[in-house]
């Protein structure tokens, strides 16, 4: 019984029960989420896309899905807790076409993590993904019978949808589209009473007070004067907020740093409102910095906070890319996240903004 998210994830991710069962895998476990999601997205299982990215949906049945919803990438992930029958991609099958169905065997070894998730999460929606979720969870084993309806599991809202790979050719059936466009309705009205719409976008002028208050709230006030001083510098090279209706609730400050004679970008400070916190908003910032750093050109960032938060992007400890820190006895703590691999990332000590040194305190950059 555990009783705590990370504590079940970490030793998800660890699983080897199919494989010592004899089951071929192709993958190591992909899970996704975090504590205080609402909304909960049962798949099948990952496929091969997302079993080399280790991260679900990412292929294109995500990117249906997420069209199908009206959600963007980070919308999508911030929303939804993604969780399937079985958690590694299962491989091709047999016959060469599409991926194997999880055995029934296999779908019992995985079920113990999804009854842990629902157990801690507790969450208000669930929708399930395709004929096996909709099986495994509600018993229900036909798509015909069950799209277009919403049922209740716990305290849950349960609505399912077909799986948007198209494989099946459900969808071919001009009956079946109008039972989808209903359960997605239903879907988004469930999302509306669950969540706000969330923006993140460039800061504007207009939002100088309603960040530092952000800040200073969530934080400490040195984190605050450390955005002061920092837009005085002229070190910011990404400033975002994160919106819900029209009030700034989240706050991501991406500075212009040196690892040796190289430029990279330093993260932080990450700041959401205490009554917005554990809603997904601080990642829905830093993916959104992380995207823009990418189409942009950066190789490198860096950042000094929770290795267990900031490795869901991608960070690794820095020391052991050659990365060396400016502080004292940061450790793990001291990450790096490579964005482009075409040549090895620059390795070195890093110089911070001048305002870095200014202001005394701080725990992220």
């Amino acid at each position: 019984m555990y009783r705590s998210l990370a504590s079940l994830q970490r030793d998800n991710r660890r699983c080897r029960l199919c494989l010592e069962a004899g089951h071929p895998l192709g993958s190591r476990p992909v899970v996704e989420g975090h504590s205080g999601q609402r909304a909960y997205l049962l798949g099948q299982a990952p496929g091969v896309v997302e079993g080399a990215e280790l991260r679900p949906w990412r292929g294109r049945a995500g990117q249906t899905l997420r069209r199908w919803l009206r959600l963007d990438e980070e919308a999508f992930y911030a929303t939804f807790y993604c969780a399937a029958v079985t958690r590694c991609y299962p491989g091709r099958a047999p016959s060469g076409r599409g991926d194997r169905t999880p055995t029934p065997r296999e779908q019992e070894l995985c079920a113990f993590w999804r009854e842990q998730e629902l157990r801690l999460l507790q969450p208000q929606l669930i929708v399930t993904v395709g004929g096996l979720a909709l099986r495994r969870l509600l018993g229900i084993g036909s798509l015909t019978e069950a799209i277009g309806k919403s049922y209740v599991l716990g305290g849950a809202i349960v609505v399912p949808l077909p799986h948007p790979s198209g494989a099946s050719g459900w969808l071919n059936d001009p009956a079946n589209r109008a039972r989808l466009g209903k359960a997605l309705t239903h879907v988004r009205r469930e999302l509306a009473r669950l969540v706000e719409v969330l923006v993140v976008r460039p800061e504007g002028p207009a939002d100088d007070a309603a960040v530092i208050q952000v800040v200073r709230r969530a934080m400490r006030p040195q984190e605050a004067l450390l955005v002061e001083r920092l837009r005085e510098e002229g070190a910011v090279a990404y400033s975002l907020v994160a919106e819900e209706s029209d009030a700034v609730v989240g706050h991501a400050l991406f500075t212009v740093a040196a690892v040796g004679t190289e430029k990279a970008l330093a993260l932080g400070p990450l700041a959401v409102a205490p009554e917005h916190q554990s809603r997904g908003i601080g990642t829905a910032l830093v993916r959104a910095g992380l995207a823009r750093a990418r189409a942009d050109g950066w190789r490198l960032v860096i950042v000094l906070g929770d290795p267990a938060y900031y490795q869901r992007f991608g960070f690794a400890p820095a020391h052991a890319m050659g990365i060396e820190s400016p502080f004292e006895h940061s450790g793990d703590a001291f990450q790096a996240l490579v964005l482009s691999g075409d040549r090895p990332p620059p390795h070195g000590k890093v110089t911070y903004a001048h305002a870095f040194t200014e202001i005394e305190g701080n725990d992220e950059r």
